[in-house]
């Protein structure tokens, strides 16, 4: 972690305004819990009461990747879908031990085969695409929001700080259209605002304004030979 090339002091975000080393929403990065002053559009509910809002939402999730049902990134989005199904009170009781059976066994094809390990708690809203599969670890506590773009090597993780030992069940909270380049990190429990970039290979453990970008800082060059 400490070898990558950006952290969360040292990452630019950008909302017309050059960075000057605080949060774009001008509050203090001391490590505290913030309260900020806008929200995040939470994740639109779809009925997992039902076989026909599970056939609903896989449909409306394959026009919003608009390729082939067997895309890796679709797989893993169904798969997940399909366990929150299986969940719900109103499945019947007689197939809940063999549908989760079977669902163990595919959550665990999608992560050793596909790369990407989802924590069945995640919310994740609707029509989120994944754009390429492997490196994809999203923590328990995750929310993600409607209508957003992950890419490969993403990790959305609690982070465990000393002075609050309850941190590591708090991860970030992404709202709608967020865009969230390769290799990125997001640590602890942030607000990732609708609309925002998160930039390739930036670390953010600061909240991130609607329509702001973080990105991390430019390889720099060392020697010419």
């Amino acid at each position: 972690m400490t070898e990558r090339n950006a952290v969360a002091s040292e990452n630019t975000v950008a909302d017309g305004k050059p960075a000057d080393g605080k949060p774009a929403d001008g509050k203090p990065a001391d490590g505290k819990q913030q309260s900020a002053k806008w929200t995040i559009t939470p994740p639109t509910p779809w009925d997992t009461s039902s076989f026909a809002g599970f056939r609903a939402v896989l449909r409306e999730d394959l026009l919003a990747i608009d390729t082939s049902p067997l895309a890796p990134g679709y797989i893993a989005i169904a798969v997940h879908r399909f366990g929150d199904w299986i969940r719900d009170d109103s499945f019947p009781k007689a197939l809940r031990l063999p549908a989760l059976i079977l669902h163990k066994l595919l959550v665990g094809y999608v992560r050793t085969y596909l790369g990407f390990e989802i924590h069945q708690t995640v919310r994740l809203g609707r029509r989120v695409r994944f754009h390429h599969q492997h490196g994809v670890v999203i923590d328990s506590s995750v929310v993600i929001g409607d209508d957003c773009v992950l890419h490969h090597n993403v990790t959305l993780a609690a982070r465990r700080r000393v002075d609050s030992p309850k941190s590591q069940f708090h991860g970030p909270q992404i709202g709608a259209g967020v865009r969230i380049g390769s290799g990125s990190i997001i640590l602890g429990g942030v607000l990732i605002g609708d609309g925002s970039t998160i930039g390739p290979n930036a670390v953010v453990t600061t909240d991130v304004p609607p329509g702001a970008s973080a990105v991390a800082q430019s390889a720099r060059v060392l020697r010419i030979r």
